[in-house]
């Protein structure tokens, strides 16, 4: 699955300039069988940022720890299709962990949602 903290391996890499553009997938393993299944796939991630410049010193034949992320969709009313655009801000090389200089955590804005802990009890949240 495409999501923050999740591993992804990347296939190939294209440096677009302001950009890197990724071929990547996800795996997970089957219970029943114990083999590992792609999950998810995308031939056109965007990698942008801090991300963007870990990608120039990628090796590509590791998994990377995906970091800030994001997912839209446009639907173009002509064509009767929907596009999917997969964003990635920042990751961790999974065995070297460099991607670049330094490999940075994902910075919170006063933007962001708050972490919740799971040591948080129930009726100590704003809502029913």
């Amino acid at each position: 699955m495409f999501s923050e903290g999740n591993y992804a391996h990347i296939w190939e890499l294209e440096d677009k300039g302001k950009y890197h553009e990724a071929r990547m997938s996800t795996s997970r393993k089957n219970s029943q069988t114990g083999e590992y299944e792609q999950d998810w796939s995308s031939f056109g991630v965007r990698l942008v940022a801090t991300a963007h410049e870990q990608a120039k010193n990628l090796d590509t034949s590791k998994n990377v720890r995906i970091g800030r992320c994001g997912v839209s969709n446009k639907y173009d009313k002509e064509k009767k299709i929907t596009y999917t655009n997969y964003v990635i801000f920042n990751f961790e090389d999974e065995n070297s962990n460099s991607g670049g200089s330094d490999t940075q955590k994902p910075q919170k804005s006063k933007d962001d949602f708050m972490d919740v802990s799971a040591s948080i009890d129930d009726d100590e949240l704003p809502f029913c």
